[in-house]
């Protein structure tokens, strides 16, 4: 009853010390929750939601909380983000804690015992999120992966050592780690040339529980991978570390007041060629960020999250509906921006990298933007490099080139009656094997004699216009005009491919179904008379699904293992051009 004054909680507007002496029996009703203590289970839990903000820092109020608790018994304290249904208040399970760093729950017998609460409830909570995801995280899903479709997580800058530098500005409690992490691990870590992810976050409002709880689960289930810090950091003043990638979810930048200024220092942020990205509920906040984006001189785009296809524009709570995707920030002419701006990892990882560690690379910021001379030359030294310091992706199509070759798979190649070799490279998505394939074609062809000149026509359903533009520019300088690219955007469901006699196609996602059937018919079709053809897979599934299209439509192939791969497991992932289906 001494309990000091703290915000309202609950409905009834009343101070907590109130609520609790009159309000207890009829408002806080045990409502059952799964323990976040190993070994302790209690069939009960109470939940103080309202005031968890305050409460760790109220000895009085923690005394009174306990002493109810005890007449109650078993239950354990709880705080975290709430909510009340039908007058039960519910809350994401969170020992409640006084001043000390100790957790603590309540026992049988009614004796406070100490656990490791932080970690074990990041690890309960990560692992119901990913297995039974709701709504939010459904969108949130869907949110990542399209912009893994969109090319935004393609060739992003890192430092010296090879490490990723990513920044979640406004990060509020940061539930999106349990999903965001796996995902960058699969996709940018497993097989690629980044050796590590250095995750920081920050937001005006400590969030010190579900902060510590993230650090600790990233530490515990990435082994280093990906590191994180979370922060208290007034965006308004301060400008965040610089990062390569920036996912900025949910701006409050139409309510005015300091948002500009926060998203101007967001947008400073960015190093050369980083990406940036901010998520919005509404299209008029997406269109709201995306003109304070462009008064600072950044031109960016709108997108809209899959996952609410077909919905009203109306719908309320629809996280993650909108992406106000900001186009990468220039390279300064003369200098290497990247590894001066971005802090260097104090101790690196070994892992093999490659050369696009030293320099900031090229991204897809639109063809106007850059001239030709510029895109030429930095895609040059970027291929230098990279040929001198080649990662585990470039080692592995190299050596399946070199198993082809072993087999006689490039020799004998038909040309057309001008002496042109046609090439065909469906799916080729941003074409990154261009620096390791063209020589192979310009020895096996151009100097052995087969062909005068040669013309790669190359396609994917999403456009790449800076590497499309780049890989063509580059192609044309090195080789005089002799290789020549023709890279576009193509439905390959519906639009029929160019005749070819040689067709390289890399990781068909035939396992996924949908059009992919139609789309390795396509390919099938396109084939001129005894042309050869290859499909590359990361999996031995995945060739197998392959194969058998291909038997459907009357071809026969065979499957042949990269050598690069000899002796690892078949269950190990990012296994880049590991199995080769060989059409006859």
């Amino acid at each position: 009853q001494d309990c000091e004054k703290i915000p309202p909680c609950f409905s009834s507007g009343a101070p907590a010390s109130s609520f609790l002496r009159h309000n207890t029996n009829t408002m806080m009703r045990l409502v059952p929750q799964p323990s976040p203590c190993a070994g302790y289970t209690p069939r009960d839990t109470l939940a103080f939601a309202g005031f968890a903000a305050t409460a760790p820092q109220n000895h009085r109020f923690s005394s009174v909380c306990n002493s109810i608790a005890q007449s109650m018994t078993p239950t354990l304290l709880v705080s975290g983000p709430a909510k009340a249904t039908s007058g039960i208040v519910t809350s994401t399970p969170c020992v409640l804690r006084s001043s000390g760093a100790c957790s603590t729950t309540l026992t049988e017998s009614g004796k406070r015992t100490s656990c490791s609460s932080e970690l074990e409830l990041a690890m309960s909570l990560a692992s119901k999120q990913q297995s039974s995801p709701d709504q939010r995280d459904q969108a949130y899903l869907s949110f990542i992966h399209a912009l893994a479709t969109w090319g935004v997580l393609h060739g992003l800058p890192m430092d010296t050592a090879g490490v990723l530098h990513l920044h979640a500005p406004f990060c509020h409690d940061f539930f999106e780690a349990p999903l965001l992490f796996p995902f960058l691990a699969a996709r940018l870590l497993d097989g690629s040339c980044i050796s590590a992810i250095s995750a920081r976050g920050s937001d005006i409002k400590d969030q010190p529980f579900w902060w510590r709880a993230w650090e600790s689960w990233t530490s515990h289930t990435f082994k280093g991978r990906i590191t994180l810090r979370l922060e208290q950091q007034d965006l308004e003043l301060q400008q965040p570390a610089n990062a390569g990638l920036i996912l900025a979810a949910h701006p409050e930048i139409t309510n005015g007041g300091p948002w500009p200024r926060i998203l101007a220092n967001v947008l400073r942020s960015r190093v050369a060629n980083g990406r940036c990205v901010f998520a919005t509920f509404y299209r008029q906040e997406a269109e709201a960020a995306a003109r304070v984006c462009q008064s600072e001189g950044a031109q960016c785009e709108i997108r809209e999250n899959p996952f609410y296809a077909g919905r009203s524009q109306d719908d309320i709570g629809t996280f993650f509906r909108f992406a106000v995707i900001v186009s990468p920030r220039p390279a300064v002419a003369g200098g290497v921006p990247l590894v001066a701006s971005l802090p260097q990892a104090s101790n690196p990882p070994t892992k093999p990298r490659c050369a696009a560690v030293a320099t900031a690379l090229p991204q897809a910021i639109g063809r106007s933007q850059v001239s030709c001379v510029d895109m030429v030359d930095s895609t040059c030294s970027w291929v230098a490099k990279r040929l001198s310091a080649p990662c585990e992706r470039d080692k592995a199509y190299a050596a399946v080139l070199q198993a082809l070759d072993s087999r006689r798979f490039f020799d004998g190649l038909s040309t057309s009656a001008d002496g042109t070799l046609e090439i065909g490279l469906p799916f080729c998505f941003d074409f990154a094997e261009a620096p390791l394939l063209l020589p192979v074609l310009a020895q096996k062809a151009l100097a052995a004699g087969v062909a005068h000149a040669i013309s790669v026509h190359g396609s994917d359903i999403a456009a790449q216009p800076y590497w499309w533009q780049a890989w063509e520019a580059w192609a044309q300088h090195t080789y005089g005009g002799r290789i020549r690219l023709d890279l576009r955007q193509q439905d390959l469901e519906k639009e029929e491919l160019s005749k070819a006699s040689l067709i390289i196609a890399c990781h068909p996602e035939v396992t996924r179904g949908g059009p992919w059937k139609a789309i390795i018919a396509n390919v099938l079709r396109s084939r001129l008379p005894n042309a050869r053809c290859v499909f590359t897979t990361f999996y031995s599934q995945e060739a197998e699904a392959t194969a058998k299209i291909c038997h459907e439509y009357g071809s026969r192939c065979e499957i042949l293992e990269n050598p690069f791969y000899s002796g690892q497991s078949s269950s190990q992932s990012g296994t880049f051009h590991r199995y080769a289906v060989i059409v006859h």
